[in-house]
């Protein structure tokens, strides 16, 4: 199952560009932090590969986290990226000059988490 395990990871591949493409947060391009593409394969003689392959679904970042899907401990790494993600969002959020409850507390808070964490990247 080779070339069909092969198509399946590039058409996954493919399909991770393109929600990349619509994952924005104010108007700007963000990661997201995980998500799960359930790519389908149905039999068909008719064509090369012997398989017609497809995106069944996408799941966004929170529904992949079960650990059926995941072969180690995600929580500390998905903990380090929402921290991350979080924080992206609300510095765009605060560059977009959006109203927050308590603006100053939140920049402020930031602040913190910068130089206890190091400057974002990307």
């Amino acid at each position: 199952a080779g070339a069909l395990k092969e198509a399946c990871k590039q058409l996954a591949i493919r399909t991770y560009e393109e929600v990349k493409k619509v994952s924005k947060w104010e108007g700007k391009p963000i990661d997201t932090l995980l998500n799960r593409i359930d790519i389908g394969v149905v039999p068909d003689k008719s064509l090369k590969l012997g398989y017609k392959i497809f995106v069944n679904e996408i799941e966004p970042q929170i529904c992949a986290w079960l650990g059926r899907y995941c072969p180690y401990e995600i929580a500390d790494l998905m903990g380090n990226a929402c921290i991350s993600q979080a924080r992206k969002a609300l510095k765009l959020t605060l560059e977009k000059g959006r109203k927050l409850p308590d603006k100053e507390k939140v920049r402020a808070l930031l602040h913190i988490l910068d130089e206890r964490l190091g400057p974002l990247t990307k």
